[in-house]
C-alpha cells in the first residue's frame, strides 16, 4: 500500500518536475537579459583635420613653456662667433643678461609667434598625420577589438609623418632660430610672417 502511494506520488511529482527545468532557464535568460548593460555605441572616428588642430594646440602649450630655453640655447650658441669675447659664463649668466637687456617678455619670449607658427606647420602634421595613419591601418578582430599594430609600422608612419611635418615646418623654424637670436641683436623681425617674408627675398 505505501509503495502504491508513493508511485502516485512520484508520477505526480515527474510532471512538475520536468516543466519547472524549462521554466527555471526561461526566468534565468529574462534575468540576465535585463542586467546585460546595452550595447555600446560605435565609435566615432576624429577626422585627420581635428587631429592635426588637437595636435598643434598641444604644441602652442609646449611652446609657451619651452620658448625661454630654446632662446637661452640659441643665444648661447651664437655667443662668441667671429672671434668675439664670450658673454655668457652658462644658462644662468645669458638668462639673467638677457632679461636685463631686453626684460622678460621682450627678452626671454623673443619670436614666439614663430614658435606657435611652427606648431601649425610642423607639430599639426607630425602628430596628427602619425595618429591618423595608425587608425587607418590598424586592424580588428572578429569582435571589434584593435589589434597591435607592428612596429616596423608604426617606424614607416612616424618617419612619413616627421618627414611631411619637416618640409611643412622648415621656413617657421629658420625664422624661429632668426628671431630668438635677436635677443642678442638688434631687433630686426617684428613678426614671424615677416622674418619669413625677409628670408625668401634674399
Amino acid at each position: 500500500m505505501a509503495f502504491a502511494r508513493s508511485s502516485a506520488l512520484l508520477l505526480l511529482l515527474l510532471p512538475l518536475a520536468a516543466a519547472l527545468g524549462p521554466a527555471e532557464m526561461m526566468a534565468n535568460h529574462f534575468l540576465l537579459a535585463k542586467a546585460a548593460p546595452p550595447p555600446a555605441p560605435p565609435q566615432k572616428q576624429t577626422s585627420l583635420g581635428t587631429r592635426m588642430v588637437l595636435g598643434a594646440l598641444g604644441g602652442m602649450g609646449a611652446a609657451t613653456v619651452c620658448h625661454p630655453l630654446d632662446v637661452v640655447r640659441v643665444q648661447m650658441q651664437i655667443d662668441g662667433g667671429g672671434g668675439a669675447a664670450k658673454a655668457y659664463k652658462n644658462p644662468l649668466d645669458a638668462t639673467i643678461q638677457i632679461i636685463q637687456r631686453k626684460g622678460f617678455f621682450s627678452g626671454l619670449y623673443t619670436g614666439i609667434d614663430a614658435a606657435y607658427l611652427r606648431q601649425w606647420t610642423y607639430g599639426s602634421c607630425r602628430v596628427g598625420i602619425y595618429a591618423w595613419l595608425l587608425n587607418a591601418f590598424t586592424k580588428k578582430d572578429k569582435d571589434g577589438k584593435s589589434l597591435p599594430v607592428p612596429f616596423h609600422e608604426k617606424l614607416f608612419m612616424g618617419s612619413t609623418a616627421g618627414a611631411i611635418g619637416s618640409m611643412a615646418g622648415l621656413p617657421t623654424e629658420v625664422a624661429l632660430v632668426r628671431m630668438s637670436a635677436e635677443a642678442h641683436i638688434l631687433k630686426k623681425y617684428s613678426l614671424s610672417r615677416c622674418c619669413v617674408g625677409n628670408i625668401l627675398g634674399h
